[in-house]
């Protein structure tokens, strides 16, 4: 094959910046408004037109098990194993890949793959590297190991997690204070610390900036979660 249509086949592998920068945003509108569904859809297209790209895999291994709603927990289980799967099969493909992507790569994993120790460390370790954005990861892996203390009845570790959640969350919702996720779990560290009308707020705020109604049936879902680990903590 002469050398110019190798690198026609090689441009094609992979879109622009410039056009990776808008797709990225377009997926982040769907995202923040909770379109999965769509979300999905769209990575699949993408996919389909770049096989080989490490970026957009991932875009599609995350929405493949983004949204939980209207399934049982079995369900999102076998969900989350499959896309932690795809995740993890690119973990071993990231030379070359943009940093932010890489720890996004790397928390996404931590998340599906249910290791919450490991995502908040990531957040820490991130952190300290300059990049503000991972308190996020901080916040998340700190609210899940917070719950599954909660659960547990195991009240002092569960309050101290939930308050490093917090605290987390919090910086990071400065800086990016329209991202909808953040608030679910605003709303789960309030709740395990007993400050429900709190909670409540944050619940609000999901749906503020998701776009959604307070009748969203993700709220409703999310504080029945809630409510399950704050009943067990009060008879601990």
């Amino acid at each position: 094959m002469p050398p110019r249509a190798r690198r026609g086949i090689r441009e094609r592998a992979s879109p622009t910046p410039q056009e990776f920068q808008r797709l990225s945003k377009k997926l982040k509108v769907l995202s923040n408004s909770a379109q999965y569904e769509q979300a999905y859809e769209f990575t699949r297209t993408l996919l389909r037109e770049y096989p080989g790209n490490v970026p957009i895999a991932f875009w599609e291994a995350v929405y493949s098990a983004e949204d939980d709603e209207g399934f049982s927990r079995a369900e999102v289980t076998r969900r989350y194993a499959s896309a932690a799967r795809k995740i993890r099969g690119l973990l071993r493909r990231l030379r070359g890949v943009d940093s932010n992507i890489r720890a996004s790569i790397r928390n996404e994993y931590y998340w599906f793959s249910r290791q919450p120790y490991k995502q908040y460390r990531l957040g820490v370790e991130l952190v300290k590297a300059g990049r503000t954005r991972s308190y996020y990861s901080q916040g998340v892996g700190a609210t899940m190991i917070a719950r599954s203390f909660g659960l547990r009845g195991n009240v002092k570790p569960c309050i101290r997690w939930a308050k490093r959640a917090l605290l987390a969350l919090r910086r990071f919702s400065r800086l990016h204070p329209e991202w909808h996720n953040a608030y679910f779990f605003h709303a789960m560290a309030l709740g395990y610390l007993g400050r429900i009308e709190e909670m409540e707020e944050a619940l609000r705020d999901i749906a503020k900036h998701s776009g959604k109604t307070a009748d969203w049936r993700a709220i409703g879902k999310l504080r029945t979660e809630i409510m399950e680990a704050v009943e067990t903590i009060e008879h601990a």
